[in-house]
C-alpha cells in the first residue's frame, strides 16, 4: 500500500485514501500519520459503516466504534496536532469466540483496547483513511504514509530444536523448543549454555 511519499488528507474528507480489502477477523493495520490541526472530525480509519465495522477518530466525544458499539473519546496523538512529526499508529483486531477486540497503539504506546460482541463483517469492505463511510465530510487535516496490512489467525509459533555439542572441554549449547501465542512478526529464542566434558 502507500509507502514513501505521503498522501495529503483533507479536513473536508475530499481526498481520502481508500483501500478495497476484506480484512477478515484477525488483522493488523499500520500507518504513519501527521495531523496538522484538529478539525473536530479527525477520522484516522474507517472500515465499513460504524454500525457493522470499525471507526477510529481522535479528540471527539464519539471517537471509537466497533460493530455499532460506541466507546467515547480517545486522544490518539496527545493533542490537536502531531507537532510536525509523523506518528506510527497500529490497530490490532482479533477474535476470541464471538468477541472481537481492537487495540490501538500510537508511537508504540497502547492508547485504547475495546471489545464488542459479534462478527466483523461489514457490507462495504473498504478502508477509508481521512473520511468516514457514513459521512465523507468527516476528514483528517494532515497526511498519511507507509501503510501496512497483515492478515491471519494468531497461533503458536514453534522453533526447531537445535543441540550443538563440542569436544575437548568446550561448552555445550542447547537451543530449546519455544512455543508462544504471538503472531509471526515476533521471534523468540531460548538458549541454554552448559559446560560439559565430552570425550573425543
Amino acid at each position: 500500500y502507500l509507502t514513501g511519499t505521503p498522501q495529503t488528507l483533507n479536513a473536508n474528507g475530499a481526498n481520502a485514501y481508500v483501500i478495497a480489502t476484506d480484512l477478515g477477523q484477525n488483522w493488523t493495520f499500520e500507518a504513519e500519520y501527521r495531523m496538522t490541526s484538529s478539525n473536530g472530525l479527525n477520522t484516522l480509519f474507517s472500515y465499513g459503516m460504524y454500525t457493522d465495522g470499525i471507526l477510529v477518530r481522535t479528540l471527539r466525544g464519539d471517537s471509537l466504534y466497533v460493530i455499532g458499539n460506541g466507546f467515547g473519546q480517545i486522544d490518539v496523538f496527545g493533542g490537536a496536532s502531531t507537532n510536525g512529526a509523523f506518528v506510527p499508529v497500529k490497530l490490532v483486531y482479533s477474535t476470541a469466540g464471538s468477541t472481537g477486540t481492537l487495540s490501538i497503539y500510537a508511537a508504540g504506546t497502547l492508547v485504547s483496547t475495546v471489545s464488542a460482541s459479534g462478527a466483523l463483517n461489514p457490507a462495504d469492505k473498504t478502508i477509508r483513511l481521512g473520511s468516514a463511510h457514513h459521512s465523507n465530510g468527516e476528514g483528517f487535516a494532515g497526511e498519511v504514509r507507509n501503510i501496512r496490512i497483515s492478515n491471519g489467525q494468531s497461533g503458536p509459533v514453534v522453533s526447531s530444536q537445535i543441540t550443538l555439542t563440542a569436544v575437548n572441554d568446550a561448552p555445550t549449547t542447547s537451543n530449546a523448543t519455544v512455543t508462544t501465542n504471538e503472531d509471526t512478526d515476533h521471534t523468540f529464542t531460548a538458549a541454554e549454555f552448559n559446560f560439559a566434558d565430552v570425550d573425543a
